[in-house]
């Protein structure tokens, strides 16, 4: 079986190393399993958008390049892991299988060419538990991206001497803001605790310098799976989450506390990871027990592409 992964999300030079590492990381994974397989090739293309330092003007040139690889591929589907991915695909191939990563399903302008590219694909794989629930797509399979738990390893003897915000600051979707205003307020309570924000933490430092810290917090306003809190959770660090993605089906009381969008409601939290940071320490054990692996989901991955 020929699969070619069509994504704007993928490693590259001029880029954050973070950026569409879990399309990565998935690939790879297909790849070990499949490595003694010899009639299965996975393939990847890479269309170098904006948004990871290319130009939107690459989905127009990526028409013509996409159409002669597939025309001479022989591929038995084609995997979009961006709705902008799976209108170029679409007009000229149907056999698409569309994973929805964007968290903007119903939360921004470019809603309705993500309830097209779900429309226009033959299978549609969910990484957001509701969005999975609520979707009428005949062929709709709920599978979240996996976490590598070879590379996410708690640390034995953690520093844990700041909060991380993993996220760009600059990001409004993330909600720093929310954080920021309550930043002044904690140094004066907790003079020994720092608050690091991310957005140039490079891939391969993150397991260290998340591993370290007190406590993660991702309070975005919308996501759709949330890769931050399983990396977290992986590390068995505490979390603070709002109630967006798949918040509720990965925490539970012993991995993290999901808050209200407030102030005073992250304030409270905090204080209480703090005041009982020994409660918080068991998110790995949840992840095993929900399969979120990256093995798991590559396993479930394969499994779809060969659905009858």
């Amino acid at each position: 079986m020929n699969i070619l992964v069509v994504t704007n999300m993928y490693p590259s030079d001029g880029d954050v190393s973070w950026r569409g590492s879990f399309v990565k990381e998935q690939v790879d994974e297909c790849n070990r399993l499949m490595k003694n397989n010899n009639g299965f090739l996975l393939d990847v293309f890479h269309i170098k958008a904006r948004v990871c330092g290319g130009s939107n003007l690459n989905y127009v040139t990526s028409f013509f390049k996409l159409f002669i690889k597939i025309l001479f591929g022989q591929y038995h589907f084609v995997h979009c892991h961006h709705a902008f991915c799976v209108l170029v695909c679409a007009l000229f191939y149907r056999k698409i299988i569309y994973t929805v990563h964007e968290g903007a399903l119903n939360n921004a302008s470019t809603s309705i060419l993500i309830k097209l590219a779900i429309k226009l694909s033959a299978r549609v794989i969910y990484v957001n538990k509701s969005a999975f629930d609520n979707s009428v797509k005949d062929k709709k399979y709920f599978l979240p991206c996996g976490i590598d738990f070879d590379r996410f390893i708690p640390i034995d003897k953690p520093k844990r001497d700041y909060i991380l915000f993993p996220a760009a600051p600059s990001r409004k979707e993330k909600n720093a803001s929310l954080l920021q205003n309550i930043e002044s307020k904690l140094k004066e309570i907790y003079p020994s605790i720092s608050v690091v924000y991310g957005g140039n933490i490079a891939r391969e430092d993150m397991p260290v310098v998340m591993g370290n810290a007190l406590m993660v917090i991702s309070i975005g306003n919308y996501e759709s799976d949330g890769l931050v809190i399983k990396e977290a959770m992986a590390l068995n660090v505490a979390v603070i989450s709002t109630d967006v993605g798949n918040a509720k089906y990965y925490l539970n009381d012993q991995s993290g506390i999901i808050i209200h969008n407030s102030p005073s409601s992250l304030n409270n939290a905090i204080s209480n990871i703090i005041k009982y940071s020994e409660s918080f320490l068991a998110g790995r054990k949840q992840l095993l027990n929900l399969h979120v692996d990256n093995r798991s989901t590559s396993t479930k991955l394969l499994g779809i592409y060969e659905d009858k």
